[in-house]
């Protein structure tokens, strides 16, 4: 049984008026977030110190990012996805699966039975629910491939500079468990040839069709539990330079993702669960 949490932040002592926000606690395969119902502008994505707070572990609520579900005219809905530094992020593939539970959760009406549309800084995206906490989204974005060389960043495998909806830099390497991702991963997605910086990602194949995976995102500044763009960008990676198959399983430290290819459209599936929700007053 859940039970909701009341939690009250102190944001500035000189304010004196409240704010009472509800809040739902999302994992997906490792990847947290605080899905927040704004369909009522009850909050604004510009609120950058709020965002932080909320996302602090010590301090605050403890998440990877902020999903801020509100209304659209031409979609079931509309997801914002801000950064647990308070920045706004351009996408985020788990993210996006867990607004799609979080809407099922609301009882937003989908286009079509169990698949939702939805509208996100790069365009629509849609997600289904297949079964008990699995959820699936297309992931629609792919360019830039191979416009940025990695070579000399590169310890000897093979490496692929992509975007996903977000930037990725993948890189191969023999042993994953004894690969500092933090430190070599900070190094990189601050090297002055990324304009706006780019998430890392380090994958070791582990068998056919099977790759184990750890990334350093933007954004978070650190290693999370898992990363959905992040899994994609190093699915391609493998089937580009390895001759893996349309589907591939990435293993990550929340969990397992599966990256698939199906008539020519690829998707990102994994288990999404709502961990509590509660309020807020800041």
């Amino acid at each position: 049984m859940l039970y909701p949490l009341a939690i009250i932040l102190a944001m500035d002592k000189n304010v004196t008026t409240t704010r009472t926000i509800r809040f739902y606690k999302y994992s997906a395969t490792g990847n947290d977030f605080i899905a927040i119902d704004n369909r009522e502008g009850i909050v604004a994505k510009e609120e950058t110190s709020l965002w932080q707070k909320l996302c602090s572990r010590r301090s605050g609520i403890g998440a990877d990012g902020v999903l801020l579900l509100e209304s659209s005219q031409n979609t079931d809905f509309s997801m914002i996805y801000l950064n647990c530094d308070g920045s706004i992020g351009e996408m985020c593939g788990n993210g996006a699966r867990s607004i799609v539970a979080f809407a099922k959760l609301l009882e937003i009406a989908p286009s079509i039975q169990n698949h939702f549309s939805f509208s996100t800084a790069l365009g629509i995206y849609s997600g289904q629910i297949l079964k008990d906490t699995t959820v699936r989204v297309e992931m629609t974005e792919l360019y830039d491939i191979d416009t940025i060389c990695l070579d000399d960043l590169s310890e000897g495998g093979e490496s692929l500079y992509l975007n996903t909806g977000v930037a990725h830099a993948v890189f191969q390497v023999e042993n994953l468990g004894s690969t500092d991702v933090v430190g070599r991963g900070k190094v990189i997605r601050h090297d002055s040839r990324f304009e706006k910086g780019t998430n890392v990602n380090f994958f070791e194949v582990l068998g056919i069709n099977h790759i184990s995976l750890r990334t350093y995102e933007r954004g978070v500044e650190d290693e999370t539990l898992a990363c959905g763009t992040g899994a994609t960008a190093a699915a391609i990676t493998a089937q580009q330079l390895l001759g893996m198959g349309d589907v591939v399983t990435v293993e990550m430290p929340g969990g397992t993702l599966t990256i698939s290819e199906v008539e020519g459209k690829r998707y990102l599936t994994g288990e999404v669960k709502m961990i509590y929700n509660g309020t807020i007053e800041v």
